[in-house]
């Protein structure tokens, strides 16, 4: 077998399971908790393991196993959807059974049935942290989090044997071939060798000096594989039979290592460290090969039973690799953002390219938006994109290379960039003889592409950003860091003209068409014309901020503009924006005319690719995936969008209906709390990073942004009339803004410990707030304070009921309710187990719904006129930070730090 993931080229096809496909549109309704009607985002990986029959491969989450079919990749179905994080899974050897080890209990499911068999339950309070199977499919190991294993009975559903005391923390166990021995991998240096028959340990395999991460067994149970990713000794290769560790003559050495598997037929390892995974050949101990695709930690490694597939997961995605010739098959995206750097349409096949950071260039069909291939740089991001004017070849500018890519046979090159710098932008000369390459240290290379030979230098002072061929090929022009634009006579290699143009750094520069007309744009906006006969030069202030980069229609009537703005076309005659393109949720980083005109290709740092009518700006395919950790969600006032904040975005909207995704904007990734204004215009954030964060909630553009708090922001929340903005922070103080002027009203100071909420009465007269030490009720005008007590410990939230007589406050695991006009406490709800964590008001008044913390995880519905429970809901596994009613009544939705948002149905409650 031939491992050759550097050498080769790469082809591909990626399917995006993510909520945009097809599948996740049907999974947003899959197994729901009782009472929800749809769920936003997977939650985060936590195993993945192939069937013994290697036609499903099974991806553990937050929320519950995801089955895909391992041949077509396709999602087919969710199982164990649980309150509990699923902690390890294991496949039957010999029937299509699925072992879960959640919570104190280990679950068994029909594989194709996705039904529940059988529930094996600990008589312990401690997780399940491991489970396996024995070699003839009859017995399962299962260990807990702290010093036990029991071996159970899989044909009667009863405990066989307890083994305790040996290991603490047991993280894996693994039966020896013959079923005989059982190896347990705890919290610590050390791995024991257990005796299944008596319970006892037979050896005690120790070797790392720091916490081992993960183990595997070779196929015939003589080698055993540790490894650490604090260790010096990042691997360990022990001998079963004696105990002892095998010696190599370089040993092998790893910066990290996560996780192990062994190839089940070649003599290999698969180890998993930070951003890659190492085949490591287990006679020699050498690496054979590295993958370099992943993006984060590769927390767990498997093998297909053939040996000939290999999976590979991180917290939010899992590659499908095929072994033999080192492609990727599939990418199973859970979730995490892409960024889009550049986008190129070829000339000739209907094909688009796309590649950005730490990313594959993707080639998709232009027509249907289905991916055709990807193709894997060695090293770095792509920065620029170029197809030859045949078509066949693709040109890729990586940090320190340039690739080319023969479309049509799939062979590569690669080109040294010494001098260059990183390679910021790559053109072909319209005969397709050169391809020109500028980079970082101001310098521009010519290469004969035929020859793929250094051709030309051109030397230059500043970074080249942007680089472009006449269309009769004898000039080329550059823009970059000196805020001039250079001409270069293509023929000799002189410098033609080189002309000032810019106040700040130039990102982009093209021809007009017929030649006669230079264009260049800089980082804040402005376009300037220069024609080129008459040294006549236009400036135009476009409006748009942090601009990127420009194309020039074919017609040479219109130029489209990238930016943090969006996507706009720009009117060449008037100088005027006539068109702006909504639909990218964050900035958009490149933008292309397709050759014959009509369409527009864009990329963004949302991750997408999309493609538009230029005339009607009509968006027609795009790519996409996300997943956040939810912190905070809030209804619009017309109750059609859900907002949601926390993880990698400022904002998330999603449809209140469907639980389709709808927009994202914002880099902000600590907003802590999210509001929406009484008309629903604007947006309202709260960040750890101490400011406050006004967006237009119909284009997702930040509007204003105010700093006054010395730390971290709690809560935000908009008055009745929508004039004035409460803000509550880890400073102890709150602090009112006026939304027309951005500026403070008031400071009210008086805890003396951090302010967690704030919420403002239905007259807008009073105000409440709460933090780790008091519940206070303030009268705004007077700033005359009321302590409500009751809360030993602090409350973390608050909220009026919508006549504004009772004032609802959540603490330790109680909810206090107050009479506002008195002062005087009015009922105590008790119920929950664990902090209450939020609480809100139907909008009748009538019910009162409550979140708990992570050693809670339950919703409550109350009846506030009796104080009884009405109802509770069970589906997040982690705390459930915020919970909010729809206008209408009929819809509660939760946020958790599970990464999901549920949408839970109130009719029967009603």
């Amino acid at each position: 077998m031939k491992y050759r993931f550097i050498q080769i080229s790469v082809q591909i096809f990626v399917i995006s399971l993510c909520l945009s496909s097809v599948y996740a549109e049907d999974s947003v309704q899959w197994h729901l908790p009782e009472g929800a009607t749809a769920r936003l985002g997977k939650g985060n990986i936590t195993e993945v393991a192939f069937s013994s029959d290697g036609n499903t491969l099974a991806v553990a989450t937050d929320i519950g196993i995801w089955l895909y079919d391992a041949h077509t990749h396709q999602e087919r179905a969710l199982i164990g959807a649980h309150t509990e994080r699923i902690q390890d899974i294991a496949f039957s050897p010999n029937r299509n059974i699925l072992a879960s080890g959640i919570g104190n209990e280990v679950i068994l499911w029909d594989v194709i049935s996705g039904a529940k068999l059988e529930v094996l339950s600990n008589d312990q309070s401690e997780r399940v942290s491991s489970v396996a199977f024995s070699p003839d499919g009859n017995t399962i190991a299962s260990g807990v989090q702290w010093s036990e294993i029991i071996l159970w009975d899989v044909t009667i559903g009863m405990p066989k044997t307890k083994i305790v005391d040996l290991l603490n923390n047991i993280s894996d166990l693994i039966f020896t071939p013959d079923g005989k021995k059982l190896i347990g991998r705890g919290y610590g240096n050390a791995v024991q060798l257990l005796d299944v028959d008596s319970g006892k340990s037979t050896k005690t395999l120790k070797g790392h000096v720091e916490i081992v991460s993960d183990i595997a067994l070779s196929p015939d149970g003589k080698t055993l594989v540790t490894g650490s990713h604090t260790d010096e000794k990042r691997l360990i290769f022990w001998d079963i039979k004696s105990g002892t560790p095998r010696k190599f003559n370089k040993p092998p050495r790893f910066r990290h290592v996560w996780s192990v598997a062994f190839s089940p037929v070649e003599g290999m390892i698969a180890t998993g460290g930070l951003g890659r995974v190492s085949l490591i050949d287990t006679a020699t101990g050498k690496e054979a090969a590295t993958i370099t695709e992943h993006s984060g930690q590769v927390i767990s490694v498997a093998y297909s039973p053939d040996g000939g597939t290999l999976a590979s997961a991180t917290d939010h995605e899992v590659f499908i690799w095929d072994v033999a010739g080192g492609q990727p098959i599939t990418t199973i995206n859970i979730g995490e953002d892409k960024i889009v750097y550049s986008v190129a349409i070829s000339p000739t096949r209907g094909s688009i390219a796309s590649g950005g950071y730490n990313s594959n260039v993707n080639l998709w069909d232009a027509v249907v938006g289905t991916p055709l291939f990807t193709f894997v740089p060695d090293t770095g991001s792509v920065n620029s994109l170029a197809f030859s004017p045949d078509g066949n070849i693709l040109a890729a500018g990586t940090r320190n290379a340039i690739h080319l890519w023969n479309v049509e046979i799939d062979k590569k090159n690669v080109l040294d960039t010494n001098n260059l710098g990183i390679t910021q932008s790559v053109a072909f000369s319209p005969d397709g003889k050169l391809l020109a390459c500028g980079g970082s240290f101001g310098t521009i290379i010519l290469w004969d592409v035929s020859t793929r030979s250094r051709k030309t230098y051109l030397r230059g002072i500043n970074k080249v950003n942007s680089i472009v061929f006449s269309p009769d090929g004898t000039m080329l022009a550059s823009g970059g860091g000196g805020k001039q634009v250079n001409i270069w006579d293509v023929a000799t290699g002189t410098q033609k003209s080189i002309y000032s143009a810019h106040d700040d750094e130039i990102k982009s520069v093209a021809f007009s068409p017929d030649g006669i007309t230079l264009v260049s744009g800089d980082r804040f906006g402005e376009i300037v014309f220069k024609n080129l006969s008459s040294d006549e030069k236009i400036s135009i202030r476009s409006g748009i901020t942090s601009f990127e980069d420009l194309s020039y229609s074919t017609d040479g009537k219109t130029i489209a503009l990238a930016s943090d703005d969006g996507l706009h076309l720009l009117d060449v005659n008037t100088g005027k924006i006539i068109a702006g393109f909504i639909g990218h949720l964050n900035r958009v980083a490149c933008v292309e005319y397709s050759p014959h005109g009509g369409t527009l290709v864009s990329g963004g740092w949302d991750g997408t690719v999309r493609v538009w009518n230029s005339g009607g700006g009509q968006v027609r395919q795009l790519t996409s995936g996300f997943i956040d950790s939810v912190s905070s969600v809030v209804f619009s006032p017309d109750g059609k969008t859900l907002a949601t904040v926390g993880g990698r975005k400022a904002v998330r909207l999603w449809d209140a209906t469907t639980g389709k995704h709808k927009a994202a904007f914002g880099d902000v990734l600590s907003a802590q709390s999210v509001a929406f204004s009484p008309d629903g215009k604007i947006i309202a954030t709260g960040n750890l990073t101490r400011s406050i964060e006004l967006w237009d909630a119909s284009t997702g553009k930040q509007i204003a942004e105010y700093k006054g708090h010395t730390d971290s922001l709690e809560c935000v929340t908009f008055s009745p009339d929508g004039k004035t903005l409460a803000s509550a922070s880890r400073d102890k103080s709150i602090i009112l803004w006026d939304i027309a002027s951005g500026q403070q009203v008031d400071i009210f100071s008086g805890h003396e410990q951090w302010v967690e909420y704030v919420a403002f009465s239905p007259d807008g007269m009073k105000l409440a707030t709460c933090g780790n030490d008091n519940v206070f009720l303030w009268d705004i005008a007077t700033k005359l304070k009321t302590e409500l007590t009751g809360h030993n410990d602090g409350a973390q939230s608050l909220a009026f009921s919508p006549d504004g007589s009772i004032l609802a406050a959540g603490g330790s695991e109680e909810i206090l309710l107050w009479n506002v006009e008195t002062g005087k406490e009015k009922a105590k709800l008790i119920g929950h187990t664990g902090r209450v964590l939020d609480v809100a008001f139907s909008p009748d008044g009538k019910t009162l719904a409550s979140s708990g913390s992570g050693t809670d995880k339950m919703i409550y519905l109350w009846d506030v006129a009796t104080g009884k429970q009405k109802t509770n809901f069970k589906g997040h596994t982690e705390g459930v930070r915020s919970v909010a009613f729809s206008p209408d009544g009929k819809t509660l939705a939760s946020g958790s730090w599970d990464g999901i948002a549920l949408l839970w149905d109130l009719s029967p409650y009603q």
